[in-house]
């Protein structure tokens, strides 16, 4: 037979039990529903930081190659100032 202090430990444990399983499921549908917010909330905002990465990246690439082409240009300008200086010394 069960005494009545056993028989009120054993009430206060079942209750326990379901107290945690109702925070658990809980808890599970608030982690749900945290992601889900997430993914609708910056999901937009996602995906235009990539595409502005991409756009700075793209001008970067464009920036780096019209430096290559102001350097080839330098060098030629350099190259002809040598050439009249060269004319001009060898023509005194």
């Amino acid at each position: 037979m069960v005494t009545r202090e056993e028989f009120e430990q054993l009430r206060q444990l079942v209750l326990s039990l379901i107290a945690r399983e109702d925070r658990r499921a809980m808890y599970d549908q608030a982690d749900k529903g945290g992601i889900r917010q997430t993914e609708g909330q910056h999901g937009e905002a996602i995906n235009t930081n990539a595409d502005d990465i991409a756009d700075n990246r793209a001008g970067i690439e464009e920036s780096f190659e019209t430096s290559l082409a102001n350097a080839d240009d330098i060098a030629d300008v350099r190259t002809a100032l040598e050439e009249v200086y060269e004319m001009i010394e060898g023509g005194e």
